[in-house]
């Protein structure tokens, strides 16, 4: 690992900007330094996300001047990527200029490919899923992103215009369930993953991983239907089983307000769950899937661990061949406030196989 300054990645998504700072460490994995998450739903009421609508870029701007002052800290380097909201809107370039001018941060419009890339080395590093055919599943704001293979690169990548604030924003607006609203969103969702699901069947796998903040929500919900408490769902398994309840038990709440009282269910997702958790469940059909594994690595990690393999590699003295991702190690829980990508050893893998 060459040279001892910090990296902060930051990933702009649709729902969330997020940032983990970490530094390389001679002759180990990087260290964790910091994690940071704001919730600014920056593809909400947009259109089906043609247009950054004007307070949720004040709030994302804000949020990345406040990550500029984390890794400045850090006398970290910055490197930024942008998802589907802002890759798909109209005004993006205003939106960029004003983060430049003002956070002093150059954020990269990334592919739905790329994207799908970055997600798969981020699960890689969680989950001990490399040389077993795998599926890594990303549910976002605004795109899911499908990654079957069983090493990287991927066999088969795909980015899906469905997330749970683009289907909120059309069947669910201001997260009520309305009559026909939820057959109507499973329609959309078995038309539109149709061909990649079954090009993902055809490949075929094995495990399957999911990552992000709906899965890890829906993964919360199944643990408290369960009676199981935990500080983290890194490693927790969604079956299938327990998610038709959770589905059931949402869809029967028609309004944000009607789910406050659910157990294990975050206030600030309460208007978009039901979307996120219908979709989960639309894929799990889709692809055959009887349970799933949830990875707290995704496209942040994955693009952390890309950038300090480039930095390896930009040394051009014939000693740094390409090689995989170095792997992220954390602080000890205790000396760092945001938690640890793992905080132990990884575990070995819980069952998440194909329904028969």
């Amino acid at each position: 690992m060459t040279g001892a300054r910090a990296l902060a990645a930051i990933d702009v998504g649709t729902n969330s900007v997020h940032m983990v700072v970490a530094r390389p460490v001679p002759g180990g994995p990087p260290e964790v330094l910091a994690r940071e998450r704001v919730p600014v739903r920056l593809g909400a009421g947009g259109d089906d996300m043609k247009l950054l609508m004007p307070d949720a870029v004040e709030r994302a701007v804000a949020a990345l001047v406040e990550f500029r002052r984390t890794a400045d800290a850090h006398d970290a380097d910055v490197v930024a990527v942008a998802t589907s909201a802002v890759r798909e809107a109209g005004n993006r370039g205003r939106f960029l200029r004003r983060v430049h001018d003002e956070a002093r941060i150059e954020v990269e419009i990334v592919s739905g490919k790329e994207e799908a890339r970055l997600i798969h080395l981020g699960a890689m590093n969680a989950v001990p899923i490399a040389g077993r055919p795998h599926i890594v599943i990303d549910i976002g704001g605004g795109s899911t992103e499908l990654i079957v293979g069983d090493h990287a690169p991927a066999a088969l990548a795909r980015s899906l215009k469905l997330g749970h604030i683009r289907l909120t924003d059309r069947f669910f607006g201001g997260g009520v369930v309305a009559g026909g609203a939820v057959e109507a969103c499973r329609r959309h969702i078995r038309s539109t993953v149709a061909q990649a699901a079954g090009e993902a069947r055809d490949i075929g796998f094995d495990v399957a991983v999911g990552c992000s903040g709906t899965i890890a929500a829906v993964a919360a919900l199944c643990a408290a239907r369960r009676g199981e408490t935990s500080r983290t769902v890194a490693d927790a398994t969604v079956e299938r089983s327990d998610l038709d309840e959770v589905v059931a038990d949402l869809v029967s709440r028609p309004t944000p307000g009607d789910r406050a009282g659910v157990p294990g269910l975050d206030p600030a997702r309460r208007d978009v769950i039901v979307a996120g958790a219908v979709l989960l469940r639309q894929l799990f059909e889709a692809l055959g899937i009887e349970a799933l594994v949830v990875s707290t690595g995704a496209l942040r990690e994955g693009l952390l661990l890309d950038r300090f393999d480039r930095r390896d590699r930009s040394r051009g003295d014939g000693l740094h061949p390409p090689r995989e991702p170095p792997v992220l190690r954390s602080r000890p829980p205790e000396s760092q406030e945001w938690g640890a990508i793992t905080d132990s050893p990884k575990a070995a893998m819980p069952s998440a196989v194909l329904r028969k």
